[in-house]
């Protein structure tokens, strides 16, 4: 939809219904926003300009226009909610946010953001808890006191000693941080794994993106890798 539609009721409607009909979030305007709240503060004036006689039906059309609002709002709102899903347990998918609205893109990382922490957090914490029997409350200790005194006297003298060995560090992976790659056809701005924005990129554009990044749009035959020549 261009940028000079004139925003009316029925204008609001067929964007709704769109929305609601299809799966994808669909493509808006960057001066969506801005527009529809310019059409509601016009509708709003004019119920202080027209005769009490016609102000009931203003005003009811001015309530279903923000109830259209509203439902347009809450469709997308829900789609964005189910995509910050996706990218957070995929983590390797790569999602188009020029649909976005810049609001909407904003609120898109801030839930990936708080899941990808409850992700590190409160299921690390039950994943790392099954392994091991749940503590019993003593009334006298606190929960966690409690937990590291019954976790060193459960511990055998071996498990002990084993724990004061100092670990030998991990070897470092030979792979590249990065890959040379072209792309064989244009690629919107996505995100990539960490919330970093990459592109948008045509095609025969040449790019060095992390080598995660990069295998992900080979696999999805959006660009090949360049070999180094020898």
């Amino acid at each position: 939809m261009s940028e000079d539609v004139t925003i009316t009721y029925e204008t609001l409607f067929e964007l709704f219904r769109r929305e609601k009909d299809r799966q994808e979030l669909q493509k808006l305007w960057d001066t969506f926003v801005v527009d529809v709240c310019g059409f509601v503060k016009e509708q709003d004036k004019l119920l202080s300009e027209i005769s009490d006689s016609e102000k009931k039906r203003a005003e009811l059309h001015l309530d279903n226009v923000k109830r259209v609002i509203k439902e347009l709002y809450e469709k997308r709102e829900k789609k964005l909610v189910s995509m910050s899903l996706d990218r957070t347990r995929t983590r390797a998918d790569i999602f188009d946010t020029s649909i976005m609205l810049e609001s909407e893109r904003e609120l898109f990382n801030s839930l990936v953001g708080v899941l990808n922490n409850g992700r590190t957090t409160c299921l690390s914490q039950m994943v790392c808890s099954s392994k091991t029997s749940v503590p019993e409350v003593n009334t006298n200790v606190s929960t966690s006191e409690s937990t590291v005194k019954k976790t060193k006297e459960e511990q055998s003298p071996s498990e002990s000693q084993e724990s004061s060995i100092p670990k030998k560090p991990v070897e470092e992976s030979n792979e590249k941080p990065t890959k040379m790659i072209r792309f064989i056809c244009a690629v919107p701005k996505f995100l990539g794994p960490n919330l970093e924005q990459y592109g948008p990129f045509e095609e025969e554009d040449v790019a060095s993106l992390p080598t995660k990044v990069s295998d992900i749009l080979i696999t999805k035959e959006r660009a090949e890798e360049m070999k180094e020549s020898s």
